[in-house]
């Protein structure tokens, strides 16, 4: 029986439809491109542009930044989880949230979001992630990494 083999990217443009994969396999335009926790409408428009699939073009402009919008990982070459991470300051709806305020002046990245590809939970995709998404912050100079979980049952989230 061989080992699996598990890796982290940050998601920049040759690692987009890994993460499309990921999050939105039939690449619908009206589905989730993890920008809500992540932009503000006005942000989101003006990164994709007029259309129908004005969120999946917002999504891709920000692969292209310094810091991409978050990492994949991988399964033996296959992408099977996703992780919203980046500078505090860079994730705009949650810099300026009035509910979850800075604790401290350390300029910590921020993780908003984490999914697991529908037929990989329950294999340890969620730990991988995390310490991958973490090992990725600290290569950039993050000093720490915080996580604000959400409960999917409330309807009012943390905006």
């Amino acid at each position: 029986m061989s080992e699996e083999v598990w890796e982290t990217h940050p998601v920049t443009p040759d690692r987009f439809e890994d993460f499309a994969d990921v999050i939105n396999r039939n690449r619908r335009p009206t589905h989730c491109w993890c920008l809500s926790h992540r932009l503000q409408a006005k942000e989101i428009t003006e990164l994709g542009g007029p259309g129908k699939d004005a969120r999946e073009r917002a999504m891709r402009n920000l692969c292209e930044r310094e810091h991409p919008p978050g990492v994949v990982t991988y399964l033996d070459g296959e992408p099977v989880g996703w992780c919203n991470i980046g500078p505090r300051a860079e994730i705009t709806r949650l810099a300026r949230s009035k509910l979850i305020r800075p604790t401290d002046d350390l300029p910590v990245w921020s993780i908003v979001c984490v999914v697991v590809r529908s037929g990989f939970r329950r294999r340890g995709v969620t730990g991988r992630l995390i310490e991958g998404a973490v090992a990725y912050a600290a290569s950039h100079g993050a000093p720490a990494v915080e996580a604000h979980p959400v409960d999917p049952g409330d309807p009012g989230g943390w905006t």
